[in-house]
């Protein structure tokens, strides 16, 4: 259950990071893959991110992989701070294999052209593509993110599960928008609790689903209670697969403004020394 991650740990003499041996390692196992660089300064980890194409921006569920796998092979007492894109980010244990972080949420832009939504049906292989409006859903694309993704919200969460991803469709669509991926998601809950379900389908990616999808979740959040006019502060999107049952993420507002918490339970990974897990 939930999205599996790679997590690479150098330090000393081997602390450079070979990009190349990242991408194809990702390819390889189909996962995204994270390095965790020992470093000599107030911020004692760096963090640098892959996945099958090339180095991404940042990865919500590599980084809590990542405070989970020191936590438990160096004995690296929470919070654990990374530097990751040039920020710093605090992992911290909330519970018995609970991790979480906090992170800015970003504006969601409404797209209009019609177009755009054809496209995006068409990608997504649902039924009656000339008729967007047939669906009852509205699109959307993120700004400010490292990561900006195109994001479809269906008012009906069972369309979810008849998504069958057009991989060449939705990558021409999103190099088209600069975009790095398609989240769709809808609401399942009524009244103060809000629980989403959610599918995401990066950029670039074949017919592979993204299972737990961090990095947007605060966006997702506070675009869902904002417009829903509720005062609840705790977000549950459930992620993966038809029925959208791979992963939790439980986001929740913290003290800041337009920050929120993200956090997940991450399995806590086994060791492998790097010449025993993969040989040429």
């Amino acid at each position: 259950m939930g999205n599996p991650a790679l997590v690479l740990v150098s330090g000393g003499q081997d602390n450079n990071v070979d990009d190349v041996f990242c991408a194809r390692l990702s390819a390889d196992f189909g996962y995204e893959v994270t390095w965790v660089q020992q470093m000599q300064s107030s911020s004692p980890f760096a963090l640098r991110y892959f996945n099958a194409g090339a180095e991404i921006g940042f990865c919500g569920h590599g980084t809590l992989a990542a405070a989970a796998w020191l936590a438990r092979f160096r004995g690296t007492p929470s919070p654990i701070s990374f530097l990751a894109s040039g920020q710093t980010v605090t992992v911290e244990q909330t519970g018995p294999d609970y991790w979480a972080y906090r992170q800015a949420a970003f504006d969601f832009d409404p797209i209009s052209d019609a177009s755009v939504a054809c496209d995006l049906l068409e990608a997504l292989r649902l039924q009656g593509v000339g008729a967007p409006e047939a669906h009852a859903i509205a699109v959307f694309r993120t700004q400010g993110a490292l990561r900006n993704k195109l994001v479809v919200a269906f008012a009906d969460h069972h369309q979810l599960a008849d998504i069958h991803i057009r991989a060449a469709l939705r990558d021409s669509l999103c190099d088209r928008l600069q975009l790095t991926g398609v989240y769709a998601f809808a609401r399942v809950s009524e009244g103060p609790e809000v629980d989403l379900l959610a599918r995401h389908f990066p950029i670039h990616a074949s017919d592979q689903e993204d299972m737990a999808t961090a990095a947007i979740a605060p966006s997702v959040a506070r675009h869902v209670v904002s417009g829903a006019g509720t005062s609840t502060g705790v977000v549950r999107i459930f992620q993966g697969g038809k029925q959208c049952d791979q992963a939790l993420l439980v986001v929740s507002q913290s003290e800041a403004s337009d920050v929120w918490h993200v956090g997940g339970q991450v399995s806590t990974p086994r060791f492998s020394e790097i010449d025993k897990l993969w040989v040429d």
